[in-house]
């Protein structure tokens, strides 16, 4: 029994992801195309985020603040998460302004 019970667990901790993941960062969350419902799924993105990681339930389980009309669960595992990673094209310090119709 105890051969058996170590051959499935070997098994599932395969599939584990290692996370990198804090308390505290921003991570992107990934939401399957079959789980998006309404119309127009197709369109809609499957990358939702930033959000930033409240609490560390368990091994691979973390808590993150959504906005309340999202109505999603906001327990996810680590391998709907992807780190957040602000964009090299843009500086947030840097404004940007279109020029105006009298220049």
């Amino acid at each position: 029994m105890e051969k058996s019970q170590a051959k499935y667990k070997a098994r599932h901790d395969k599939h584990q992801i290692k996370h990198i993941f804090q308390v505290g960062d921003q991570v992107w969350l990934y939401i399957s195309k079959g789980k998006i419902q309404g119309e127009g799924n197709n369109l809609k993105p499957i990358r939702y985020g930033p959000f930033k990681i409240l609490e560390k339930i368990g091994e691979n389980d973390f808590c993150r603040g959504l906005p309340a009309y999202m109505h999603i669960y906001s327990f996810v595992n680590a391998e709907r998460l992807r780190l957040f990673e602000p964009s090299l094209i843009e500086d947030p310090k840097e404004q940007s302004q279109l020029p105006s119709i009298d220049d």
